[in-house]
């Protein structure tokens, strides 16, 4: 496969898909032993992700128009998951009350491996989400703070 000049995720993709039809084997009584229980994935070398700019941070933060709700509550976004790191998936996930603004952090119920953790909010951060949320309306758990779509 390297050969042919395939990446190696390609190739992992395919090792993980015969081994999981393999263990399916195993694990229906269909073969005695499992012949790729010890199929190694090839190595990858990570690439580095290039960081935004000053100026591109700048350029980026003044697009939104905050004399109008959807841009206010998209500029809490951006300084959201820029402040905080975390990803999109999980900042559409979070509840009002995972917010903690006495301990200024933000507790992160749906990560990407299922797990649960929290990240720290700095103080221009809890500011905007207070302002968010005067604009917004307060609600109880189960109103996630930014509604999708």
């Amino acid at each position: 496969m390297r050969r042919k000049g395939l990446k190696v995720v390609t190739i992992n993709t395919r090792l993980r898909a015969v081994r999981a039809f393999f263990n399916f084997l195993y694990d229906q009584g269909y073969i005695p032993n499992n012949p790729v229980k010890k199929l190694k994935l090839l190595k990858d070398q990570r690439t580095i992700i290039n960081t935004f700019s000053k100026k591109q941070i700048k350029e980026l933060f003044s697009q939104p128009d905050l004399r109008t709700f959807t841009g206010f509550r998209d500029f809490t976004i951006m300084m959201l998951l820029l402040d905080t790191g975390i990803r999109a998936n999980e900042l559409i996930h979070t509840d009002i009350t995972d917010i903690s603004f006495e301990d200024s952090n933000l507790k992160i119920r749906r990560a990407k491996d299922r797990s649960q953790r929290v990240v720290p909010l700095s103080s221009d951060m809890k500011k905007q989400l207070k302002k968010y949320i005067a604009i917004r309306g307060f609600c109880r758990r189960g109103c996630f703070i930014f509604k999708p779509g």
